[in-house]
């Protein structure tokens, strides 16, 4: 229904690019540079690497949690692009890649980065967070990649999201074991919508990390997780990249097979490895 009707959005597109193209009056090299590195907290690859360190640290139901957030809030951003299909501003300007997937091939409406660097603010409950979310969404105004109004629904939606998973999580100690709590019967079953939607909207890099990384987690339940110096945190980081090259290397069922290994990773090789050491 909202896919097809493209006047609703080339009326309000027709009022909002003006301030695309008063921001891109001041674009250059370097600072294209800087916005891009900023835009770059707002990506799912960033706010995995936050899990794994919390995880690493010994914050095992806090990195938990942050993996709920990245699967959730990219599972509702894909949802919301297909249902209304609103097209980018301006694809020929910047044609960003995130693992073999091209950004500028999908929808506008809701700006995912806006999404998730919102949730994680509210989240958290951190002011300076909530800035670096607000920067996140003037970036993807000023690459051309949005419009304003994707970005601020994209940001009231990490509003709500991240104070729901807020709620969620303060009913969970650290120490939480398998339990029948109907806030865990809610959370498993936003979490299997979640896998289908990133099936249905061909998210599999996502779907891969998360997946492994909540299959090391069932293993490692009623483990706890040793806190990891940082020397080994920085060991730890130094197999994600390895997995990293070697998903730009394959494609399709071995890429998505990396992508789980290296989920698997953060949540019980590592951690197992580690301690052994």
């Amino acid at each position: 229904m909202f896919g097809s009707d493209r006047k609703m959005w080339e009326t309000l597109n027709g009022i909002e690019i003006g301030i695309i193209l008063f921001l891109q009056q001041f674009q250059n090299p370097v600072l294209n540079f800087i916005v891009k590195a900023i835009s770059f907290l707002g990506n799912p690859i960033f706010w995995f690497f936050v899990a794994a360190f919390l995880y690493w640290r010994g914050k095992k139901i806090l990195g938990f949690f942050c993996m709920n957030i990245i699967v959730i809030s990219s599972a509702l951003s894909g949802f919301l692009k297909a249902l209304f299909m609103r097209p980018r501003p301006n694809l020929a300007l910047y044609n960003a890649e995130w693992f073999g997937i091209k950004e500028s091939s999908s929808y506008a409406f809701p700006s995912g980065h806006s999404l998730l660097a919102s949730s994680f603010a509210f989240f958290f409950r951190n002011k300076i967070l909530l800035i670096i979310a607000c920067a996140v969404a003037f970036s993807r105004i000023f690459l051309g990649l949005h419009f304003l109004s994707d970005v601020l629904f994209g940001l009231f939606l990490g509003f709500i999201l991240g104070y729901l998973i807020f709620l969620l999580k303060k009913r969970m100690p650290e120490n939480f074991v398998i339990s029948t709590k109907k806030e865990v019967f809610l959370l498993t079953i936003l979490l299997i919508l979640s896998f289908l939607s990133l099936v249905f909207f061909n998210k599999f890099p996502i779907l891969g990390v998360a997946l492994g990384f909540y299959a090391g987690f069932i293993l490692e339940i009623n483990s706890n997780i040793r806190e990891m110096n940082l020397l080994k945190i920085g060991i730890g980081y130094l197999g994600l990249l390895v997995f990293s090259l070697l998903a730009l290397i394959f494609s399709d069922i071995l890429q998505f097979i990396i992508f789980f290994i290296a989920g698997l990773w953060v949540s019980l090789l590592w951690p197992r490895l580690e301690r052994k050491i």
